[in-house]
Formats: C-alpha cells, structure tokens, sequence
C-alpha cells in the first residue's frame, strides 16, 4: 500500500490489506513517529481476546457461526461471545450438539445459557461459574417439554397441573360421588352418599400410593352448624363417616357435660342466652317459677330436649315440668319447682326460681337449611 496521509484517504478496502502493511501515527509537532502494522491492529483468529484489537464479523460468533471452544470443552467458553459444541464436547448440558452464550463479568463471574439445536427436541439450559467452579446444567421447562392436564380431573402422572386443578383455586364441577374420588383432591357432594352429610358438602380426598388407602375429611356447608366428619378407606371398603364435635355442634350443660347442640336456650334465674344457633328468643318472667320463650321453634324431636342442673354431686338443683309448647303462638313455657323429699323420692314443691349460678337448657328443633346449586 502506497504512503498516503490519513487527509488524503477517502476509503480503504479492508480485503486489500495484508498483515505486514504499516500504519504511520504521525504528530506534525513530534519528532517520533509511531507505527503499526494491520496484523497488529487486528485479531489474530475469531476468538483473539488480545485487548484493544479491532474484531471482524464473526469475532466471538457474532455476525457469522459460533465457535467451537478449545479442547472440545465448554468450560473453556469461558468469554463473552456465541459458542458451538458437538455431541462428544465435554461439559455440555446434553450429549447432542448445541449453541451456548456465553455472558462474562471477569474470569472467575460469568454464566452461560444454551439450547439445542435439533428443531424436534428444542431444550434450553443454564448454569453459572463463580471462584469455586461451574455449577450444573438447569434445564428450563416450557410448552414445548411439559404436558398438562386436559381437564382439572385428569390425574396422568407427570402433567403439569392448572388453575382448577383437584379443585385448587376453582369452586368444583358439580356434585360428585365420595366414593368415585380416587385421587387425592377437592371434591363436592350433594350429601346422597352418607346420612351423616344430609346436605350439600365440601370434601378433601387424600390418596396414598396407587389409591389403595385413602382418607377423606368432608366439611358441611351449613352454616349454621360446619359439620365435618372423616372416614377411611382400607384397600376394600370404606369406613362411616366419624363426625367430629366442636362448638357449633355441642354445648356444655351447667354441670360441664359436653352435649350435642342443635339450636339451645340457656334459662338463668331472670335472663336467657343463646349459645349455640341463635332463634332470637325473648324471655317473659313475670312470675315465679314462670319462664315463657317467645319466638321459638318446637323442642328438638330427636335427642336431647331439656337439661335440669346438677350441683357438683349430681343431684338435680330444681324440679321442672315437661314444657308447654303454643305452636300458635310461637312460644313455650317452662315451669320450674323446688325439690322435696316425700316418701323416698324427691318431688316437685312450690314454684321457685332457677338457683343463682345455674341454668336450664332447651335444645330446639332445627330446620334443615335449602340446598343451593
């Protein structure tokens, strides 16, 4: 290449330079000038990482191809730039070829990411290097590697699960049979399988293995009451359901004895409370011994109906008259009488207040509550 000075260039056609051209850095105020030759301004191949040297389409793959790393092992891809690898390269994230970008903050920083190159198994892996080495390959999952579920029932092994899936986030497809649930799940019953969930009801299905033991815990929708209850399945047949008691379904009498509740009336001596499903009842107490509730349903037609209190020996505090109930009216009234002893038995004397410290306990009909889809 002719002398020229760098004014008078207009365009150097790069194709026709050779290594050993020179380049002259002159200062028209400096005595010494610099030189260069273009094999010194150049990289000496596509993954030259001397600094400063001007890179070329294809310098660390971009532009062009990948390169292969040195040595056939990507651990030596250990600078910025695209790199390629053969099924036979060591340290790859599979035994098949593929593309790597490698991202480098300092020789000991950096991480890679790659994929293969094979359009029928497209897969994408990552891993990262500190001081202490290279860590393994993390394969990401995506649409083309992953099966999910066809619908929120489908329980094939492996899928992916949805929204909706076992019930998850979704308020179910419909009343199902408790004893068709095979997997473990949240369920719906309409309550036909099992007398003790006359109603609608939510279940949890937990399968262990393949579905030869299962449990499952159903919880009622009355809210008035939340009856939940469990039951066992032991590779043959199902247990009944066992309900489990707590304080929307049980009360404790005035001798503390746990008893089951439906809605219940507390009588004290001048007041009433409802601990268990309120009917709001009214108490008129205008004469002694005299208790009428306004606003009531009937007593209760199965169990329990009415709880005279006991003193901490067991023996009853008051003497009390099977209740009056006025359908018409609404209301009932509960008569209460001091306790004599007359020929060997205790009998009702005069009418007398529920003692301080105590109560009567009436335990009311209870209405199932309307279904709702």
């Amino acid at each position: 290449m002719a002398d020229q000075k760098i004014s008078e260039l207009v365009q150097i056609n790069i194709g026709d330079l050779a290594d050993e051209d020179e380049f002259v850095i002159a200062d028209a105020s400096a005595s010494d000038n610099k030189s260069i030759t273009w094999g010194e301004m150049t990289q000496s191949s596509s993954t030259d990482t001397t600094a400063g040297r001007l890179m070329a389409v294809e310098a660390f793959g971009l532009g062009g191809y990948s390169n292969a790393p040195s040595g056939d092992d990507m651990n030596n891809a250990d600078v910025s730039g695209f790199w390629t690898h053969g099924s036979t390269f060591d340290n790859t994230f599979d035994n098949d070829t593929g593309i790597v970008l490698t991202a480098a903050r300092s020789t000991s920083r950096m991480w890679q990411i790659g994929g293969t190159d094979d359009p029928g198994d497209m897969r994408m892996f990552l891993r990262n290097r500190d001081s202490g080495g290279w860590s393994g390959w993390q394969e990401f999952w995506h649409t083309g590697n992953l099966e999910v579920q066809s619908d929120p029932l489908d329980d094939t092994s492996g899928r992916v699960m949805t929204t909706r899936a076992a019930g998850i986030l979704h308020n179910n497809q419909g009343s199902e049979e408790p004893d068709d649930v095979e997997s473990t799940r949240i369920f719906r019953g309409d309550g036909t399988a099992n007398d003790s969930f006359s109603g609608q009801f939510t279940g949890w299905s937990f399968a262990r293995g393949n579905g030869a033991r299962k449990v499952q815990l159903v919880v009622d929708h009355s809210a008035a009451t939340g009856d939940a209850g469990t039951r066992y399945y032991d590779g043959t047949s199902w247990s009944a359901f066992k309900r489990f008691w707590h304080e929307g379904n049980t009360t404790v009498d005035g001798s503390g004895f746990l008893l089951e509740a439906s809605p219940i009336v507390r009588v004290y001596t001048d007041s009433i409370s409802e601990p268990n499903q309120p009917v709001g009842a009214t108490l008129t107490h205008s004469e002694t011994g005299v208790y009428v509730l306004s606003g009531v349903p009937p007593l209760a037609s199965e169990g329990w109906q009415v709880r005279t209190p006991e003193d901490h020996n067991g023996n009853k505090v008051v003497a009390i008259d099977p209740p009056e109930y006025d359908a018409d009216a609404g209301t009932l009234t509960l008569r209460t009488y001091d306790l004599l002893w007359h020929e060997g038995r205790l009998v009702p004397g005069d009418p007398m207040d529920v003692p301080d410290e105590y109560f009567v306990m009436l335990r009311f009909h209870e209405e199932p509550e309307e279904e709702q889809d």
